[in-house]
């Protein structure tokens, strides 16, 4: 099963859902992989990324958890 698939089974469903918010590791998701999530779903992705735990944690600390729909 691939990540395209999974993200689309997620949020395939949502009308809300025009962009999925992801917050994530450098270049832990290769950007033609988002760019084949939109293409299949028409959802588009913007994608965040930190480079260590104390990045991801005082910017999630900042924004009180809120503006990402994933965090890996």
């Amino acid at each position: 099963m691939n990540f395209s698939f999974i993200l689309f089974t997620l949020f395939s469903g949502s009308a809300l859902a025009n962009i999925l918010y992801i917050y994530n590791w450098t270049e832990y998701i290769p950007s033609a992989l988002l760019a084949e999530f939109t293409k299949q779903t028409g959802i588009k992705v913007a994608y965040s990324t930190f480079e260590s735990n104390e990045e991801m944690y005082a910017k999630l600390k900042l924004t009180k958890g809120g503006g990402y729909d994933l965090i890996f």
